[in-house]
């Protein structure tokens, strides 16, 4: 759990190294003010990490190609919405969120202030 002092979220870390592969990743998921870590979520974000180019590296290929045949058959999005969780933007199906857009009297009204 992490918090300020006056609000407190709880939260995951996660890392994963594959010294053979000479490859490895860590992170932290926050939930929002109020709610609890989506352990599902997590898994399934990390699941979908793909490898796109490795070269001539044999072992990072190799890594990923074993990861491949571990995937998780939980993390298909039918099932997932099927269990009562609602898709989101993580999910394999689900659009990507709309771009943020500093809206014209937003950004004049920012510039008038400085």
């Amino acid at each position: 759990m992490l918090g300020d002092g006056d609000r407190s979220r709880t939260c995951l870390a996660f890392r994963h190294l594959a010294e053979d592969a000479g490859f490895g990743f860590q992170g932290w998921l926050c939930a929002g003010a109020g709610r609890s870590v989506d352990r599902q979520q997590i898994t399934c974000l990390i699941d979908r990490i793909n490898l796109v180019a490795a070269g001539e590296d044999r072992p990072l290929r190799a890594h990923f190609s074993k990861a491949e045949l571990q995937r998780q058959p939980a993390c298909v999005a039918s099932k997932l919405q099927a269990a009562g969780r609602k898709g989101n933007w993580l999910d394999a199906d689900q659009p990507a969120p709309a771009l943020r857009r500093n809206a014209p009297e937003r950004v004049a009204a920012q510039r008038s202030t400085r």
